[in-house]
């Protein structure tokens, strides 16, 4: 359950989109994924290689951004109840972040870190180009905890955000979790399953987080005890946890699947889905 710092979340006046996620490290403004012939979540066309059109600058967060989010967060705190939950994150997308379409521009970094991090994971990824370093002379002999620090470093240097101590934290999460289903496997060489459970553990960890962020204050505060709040902290988890496997699993089947080429293209595509089906609890 562990997350950054406890916060109160952005306020208003400022962009939805803070500059270091709009132009996570990496992304040069073009489409470094392969042709599936797929949209992304910006309308443009994997087949289309003409150069993208400037962003768009985001909108600017209205005041009380995550009022009604919080109104029914306290509810939900209070009563354990899924559709206060479901709405609660529902207007924390829509009007917290402007929508879905926006909502994924601000994880533009998560489905980057994810692409990085996939390179890490064999070492077949990491010898194409763009793959993450990893010094493997480094960690021989090294134990699981100190390897997946030795990731987590690689994939997602400190930097100083927040978004940054998030994602550092979601890796090792997401590495963790795989071991305890497969205490036997080598970090640094995954077959695709094993290597797209991680990637699927990871956005959900960070997606998890930055809601956690912005809100997660508001249900612990609101909750009856402490215990209780970190009850209902959990419910959120395995929420947006599902939901993300399930935008996922919708993508596979209709033949867009994690290739080493397209990570950050079908993320971003995952987290569009997801925080389509969350708006859609307000409309």
């Amino acid at each position: 359950m562990g997350t950054s710092s406890s916060s109160n979340g952005p306020g208003s006046g400022v962009p939805m989109v803070p500059p270091w996620a709009d132009n996570p490290p990496g992304n040069d403004g073009g489409n470094d994924d392969g042709n599936d012939g797929s949209n992304d979540s910006t309308g443009k066309n994997d087949n289309d290689n003409s150069p993208q059109s400037p962003k768009a600058p985001p909108p600017i967060a209205p005041k009380s951004r995550f009022g009604s989010a919080r109104k029914s967060m306290g509810a939900f705190a209070g009563s354990g109840s899924q559709r206060d939950m479901q709405r609660g994150i529902g207007r924390y997308v829509s009007k917290g972040y402007g929508g879905a379409s926006t909502a994924t521009r601000r994880f533009s970094g998560t489905a980057h870190t994810a692409a990085s991090l996939a390179g890490a994971l064999s070492s077949r990824a990491r010898g194409a180009p763009g793959g993450t370093s990893v010094d493997i002379a480094f960690i021989q002999g090294k134990s699981a905890n100190e390897i997946m620090d030795v990731i987590v470093e690689a994939v997602s240097p400190i930097n100083g955000t927040q978004d940054n101590e998030a994602a550092r934290e979601s890796i090792k999460e997401a590495l963790s979790e795989l071991l305890d289903k497969q205490p036997d496997a080598d970090l640094l060489e995954l077959n695709d399953i094993s290597r797209d459970i991680v990637i699927e553990s990871f956005i959900a960890a960070d997606v998890y987080r930055r809601i956690s962020l912005d809100i997660g204050k508001h249900i612990q505060d609101n909750a009856p005890n402490a215990t209780i709040g970190l009850q209902r902290l959990r419910q959120v988890k395995d929420y947006v946890r599902e939901t993300v496997k399930n935008a996922f699993g919708k993508l596979k089947l209709s033949g867009r699947t994690l290739a080493s080429d397209r990570i950050s293209n079908i993320s971003e595509q995952a987290l569009l889905e997801t925080f389509q089906v969350f708006e859609g609890y307000v409309k």
